[in-house]
């Protein structure tokens, strides 16, 4: 991890997607964007080939394609 910012947005993305808080995990991610750009990468290539299907994560489909689907811009 680069500094104490970038690792608490990475805490903070995770409990965002562990929560399904689709909005705030996409903020977050943005926002480690621009610190770091490989590592907020990096977590979104982990979550998309899963299909935002985690076991600790419950979430309807839609709402995942509807929040996900703004990621393009990303």
């Amino acid at each position: 991890m680069e500094d104490k910012e970038t690792e608490f947005l990475c805490k903070l993305t995770a409990n965002h997607l562990f929560l399904a808080q689709f909005e705030p995990l996409r903020a977050t991610l943005r926002s480690l964007r621009v610190r770091n750009p490989e590592l907020a990468r990096s977590i979104l290539q982990t979550i998309v080939p899963k299909g935002g299907r985690f076991d600790s994560v419950l979430r309807s489909h839609q709402n995942f394609a509807n929040n996900f689907g703004k990621c393009r811009g990303f």
